[in-house]
C-alpha cells in the first residue's frame, strides 16, 4: 500500500496510546469489581453473624418485651445501612461493568488496526519512516 502520512501514523500512535489507556482502564474496573463483590461478600458475613448473635440474645431475653423492641431497631436500622451499602455496591458493580463492557468492544478494532500497521511498516529505501 501507500507510505501511510505523518497524520496517519500520528493518528495511530494516538490509538496505540488510546489502547493501552483502555486495556489499563479494564484492568482497574475488574480489581475495582473484585474488591466491591470481596465487600458485598464481607458484609453478608457480617449480617450473618450479626442476625446468628441477635437470635441467640432474644432466646436469653425472652421475657423483656423492652429489649427486644430495641434489638428490632437494631435490626432494622443494621438491615438499612446493610441495603443502602448493597445498592451503592450494586450500582457502583454496574457501573464498573458498563464501562469495561465498552471499553472491551473497541479493542479488536483497535488491536486490528495495530496489526494493519504492523503489516504496512516500511523500510527507509521505500521512503517511508522505518520504525
Amino acid at each position: 500500500g501507500a507510505a501511510p502520512s505523518s497524520r496517519e501514523v500520528d493518528e495511530i500512535e494516538r490509538l496505540r496510546a488510546a489502547l493501552s489507556a483502555s486495556q489499563a482502564e479494564v484492568s482497574r474496573l475488574r480489581a475495582n469489581l473484585r474488591s466491591q463483590e470481596l465487600l458485598v461478600e464481607r458484609n453478608g458475613e457480617e449480617l450473618r453473624t450479626y442476625r446468628e448473635m441477635l437470635e441467640k440474645s432474644q432466646d436469653q431475653n425472652r421475657g423483656s418485651a423492652n429489649q427486644d423492641r430495641r434489638q428490632q431497631e437494631l435490626i432494622a436500622d443494621f438491615k438499612r445501612r446493610y441495603d443502602r451499602e448493597r445498592q451503592r455496591l450494586s450500582a457502583a458493580l454496574e457501573k464498573s461493568q458498563t464501562v469495561a463492557r465498552s471499553v472491551e468492544k473497541v479493542i479488536p478494532t483497535l488491536q486490528g488496526m495495530e496489526r494493519e500497521l504492523s503489516n504496512s511498516k516500511l523500510s527507509p529505501s521505500k521512503g517511508g519512516f522505518g520504525f
